[in-house]
Formats: C-alpha cells, structure tokens, sequence
C-alpha cells in the first residue's frame, strides 16, 4: 500500500521548512510536492512522483520547474543552511568536523548528461556514472550536506581537479560562516595542496593516509608508511567509542605535506593511519575521524530513500537541481520532520524509518480526508481507480 500513498497535499513539515526559501508562490508550490516526492515515493521520476498527488497535475509542469524556471539553486541552498542554524537540533558549532569525499552516481544511459566512464577503485572497475564531490557537516548529534560540485573529466569543458573542487567547497563553507575547526577526509585528498591551504585559514585536519605515504625514518631516510607501521613497538591501548583500540602517536616529517603528527590506531589485523595538525589527545582525533563515516551513510540513504540515482532527466541543469534538492530533501527529514505526528520516534530513527513514517504520515491525511469528507464507497472506489490508473 505505501507504493501508492494517495497525496491530498505535502506534508505540512515540508511546507513549513520551504516557506523560507525566495521562491515565487507556484515554485514552492513545485518544490513542496517534489520533496514531498522524493520522500514518499516508491518510483522517483518525475512521473513516478507526480502520480501520487491526487489532483493529476501534467508532469510537464515539473519538468519546467527543474528545467526552465528562473530559482536560483545557490541560493536556495544557502537559505537551507540558514535555516538549519535557526534550530537547535541541526545548528553547526565549531567543535563539529566539515566533511569532504566523492561519489558515484551510477547510470544506465549512454546519453545521459554529466555521466562519463569512471574508474572505480572500490570494484576495480569502469564505471558509467556522474561523479558527485561534497561537503558536509557532522557532530555528535547531527549531520547534512553544505554543498556539492560535479566533476567531469579532463577532455570535458569546465573540467577542474577533485582537489580544486574540494578547495572550492571549503572557501564557500568558511565564507558561510561554518564554524568547524576541524576538515576530515580519506587518503585520496591527502596532499600538499589540501594541507597548506587548511592550515592558511588557521583550521585542522585529520585525514587518512596511503600505505606508500613517504616518511622520515629513524635513520634519517625516507621510508614507506607501510615500513614505518611494521617497525612501531610502541603501542599503548585506549577507549574510543566503546572500542579496544591499540595507538601509536608521533610528529614526523611526511616527504609529501611537511610535518604533522601520525596517529596509527590498530584492533585485531585492521590499521588505520591518520596525519594532523592537531594536539589534542589521539582518543579524541580518532574519534572526530570516525565521524567521517557520516558522510558515507547520507550517500547510502540519498542513493537508496531519496533518488539521488533515480533522475531521468536529459538536462544537466534539472539533473544539477535534482541533486540539490535531494541535499534539501534530507535536512527536511533531519530537521521538518520533529513536526511530524510521529515526531517523538521520528527524531530518534533512520533516514530509512523517517521516509516510512511520512509515507505513513501520508497515509493518515488520506483516510482523515476520506472520513471528514463523508465519502461513499462508490467516490473512494472511483478516486482510488483514477489514483491506480495513473501510476500504471
């Protein structure tokens, strides 16, 4: 039955949250029932979510709001994250952590705008995809998207490297006024360039290294990181996050970034090895670089709840807006939903469990709509039927 929810109007959350964006009454009209959409919606096309809705609107009409309608997609973003600081539950800090990594958004179609053949090296494979790169906050309590930028090849017109990108993202964040202290991210960033920009702003890092990273050994040699590892006999056990870790920290000279401090972390056969600029306690680093898995959650739940696979449109602009507003569609479940009537349990949930607690949200409008209205049987049956004919 939640494949096809009958849909009265959005979620009333939704509505609320938009309200603050600057767009024009029939664009928020468009995007309250895209969110709405792109949450409850088993199928997550364009004609997949509009067929929920009970009043038939044409699909061209949305098609024209995410491909030619004049709402300025920068902006809505920074009004989102404005409005994520006006609520205790999502407001930023800076002892929270700024988040950078990349993902590929698989595609079937050759044809298809912004998707090129990729190498994966997570399957050791060509893939056809659109390369997404993003920012994102996270603490303790919450997290969510800042921004992205899509990536396209170097033989592609507007092409910039993964580290410009990266770099991009972090000087728009500071000029927001993100306060994290700390960028986290995994060995592909670790350079000089990410490095000495991080420390011109004066904030840290944290990230993960290569196992061929080149350091100064004991000897006064350069050594690989992997050598270096096989050498400690040092290490001293601790609890981070309700796990036995064994940890050796140093200050060494990394032939690629300069000096920082090493922090290897080892339980059982699995070594992780991190490179900072901080001196706060190794626990507690270790601990701000586990929230970097934040990051891989929201790419899960976006590509598995909220469509962030599923657009079929053939324009690089609503394929652009799709993706920003499934950045929005998240902060809306994080944040919008606390006003849900499952508000108490909806907090607390998945991603996963928030979309299926809207649908049943959905659901509620639905019947409460069929009993206030005094509806016969004969016009349930017949709204219904209209509802099933044209999600076939």
């Amino acid at each position: 039955m939640l494949s096809m929810i009958p849909v009265i109007e959005p979620l009333s959350w939704i509505t609320d949250f938009t309200k603050n964006l600057s767009l024009s009454y029939h664009q928020s009209k468009h995007m309250d029932r895209y969110l709405t959409g792109i949450i409850t919606s088993r199928s997550k096309t364009v004609s997949g979510m509009n067929s929920q809705f009970m009043d038939g609107l044409s699909d061209k009409s949305m098609n024209r709001f995410l491909t030619e309608s004049d709402w300025d997609t920068k902006k809505a973003n920074s009004e989102r994250i404005t409005e994520l600081q006006r609520h205790n539950e999502t407001r930023w800090s800076k002892n929270g952590v700024a988040i950078f990594d990349d993902t590929f958004i698989h595609k079937s179609g050759k044809h298809i705008p912004g998707a090129y053949n990729f190498y994966d090296h997570a399957e050791h494979a060509f893939v056809h995809a659109q390369s997404m790169i993003s920012l994102h906050y996270a603490d303790y309590k919450i997290n969510y998207a800042l921004d992205y930028r899509m990536y396209v090849p170097k033989s592609e017109p507007g092409f910039k490297t993964k580290i410009e990108l990266a770099m991009e993202l972090m000087k728009e964040s500071l000029q927001a006024g993100m306060p994290a202290s700390t960028f986290v991210f995994d060995a592909w960033y670790m350079c000089d360039d990410i490095v000495k920009f991080i420390e011109s702003i004066g904030r840290y890092y944290v990230g993960a290294c290569r196992s061929n990273l080149q350091v100064m050994g004991r000897e006064g040699k350069y050594i690989s990181l992997d050598e270096y590892v096989k050498g400690i006999d040092n290490f001293k056990e601790f609890e981070v996050n309700d796990e036995n870790l064994l940890i050796h920290t140093r200050k060494l000279r990394f032939k690629s970034i300069g000096r920082a401090r090493l922090i290897v972390s080892k339980k059982g056969k699995d070594v992780i090895c991190i490179a900072t600029n901080r001196n706060d306690h190794a626990t507690k680093i270790i601990a701000d670089y586990m929230l970097r898995w934040k990051i891989e959650d929201f790419y899960k739940d976006a590509k598995q709840h909220l469509g962030l696979e599923k657009c079929q449109l053939r324009s690089i602009e609503g394929i652009k807006r799709h993706w920003y507003l499934v950045l929005l569609a998240h902060s809306v479940l994080k944040l919008g939903a606390s006003e849900s009537i499952f508000a108490d349990s909806i907090l607390r949930s998945s991603i996963g469990m928030k979309v299926k607690r809207s649908c049943i949200e959905l659901l509620d409008k639905f019947v409460l709509w069929l009993v206030n209205g005094a509806k016969s049987i004969e016009e349930v049956r017949m709204e219904l039927a209209g509802l099933l004919y044209r999600q076939s």
